[in-house]
């Protein structure tokens, strides 16, 4: 499920791929697609609130935190943000 918004910074749901799927180059596929995606549309970044789970693997690929880890009704994820292109 990844939701993309119109404005100048689409964001994206942080989704998990399975762990049987994982390092086999999907979610790093999946981040290139969105990226040709918002560039399409004019933008050049792409934002994500990353769960605990997924930071290291969004950091590995080049996201950089924006904003301390937050915890909003009961749901917990830092916001990070995606400049370079993959």
């Amino acid at each position: 499920d990844i939701g993309l918004g119109i404005p100048a910074e689409p964001l994206f749901r942080s989704r998990d791929v399975d762990k049987e799927y994982q390092r086999m180059g999907i979610g790093r596929t999946l981040i290139k697609a969105m990226q040709d995606h918002t560039e399409e549309r004019g933008s050049i970044k792409l934002t994500v609130n990353s769960s605990p789970f997924g930071e290291e693997f969004y950091r590995k690929v080049g996201f950089m935190d924006t904003d301390v880890r937050k915890y909003t009704n009961g749901i917990v994820y830092t916001p990070m943000i995606l400049l370079e292109r993959l």
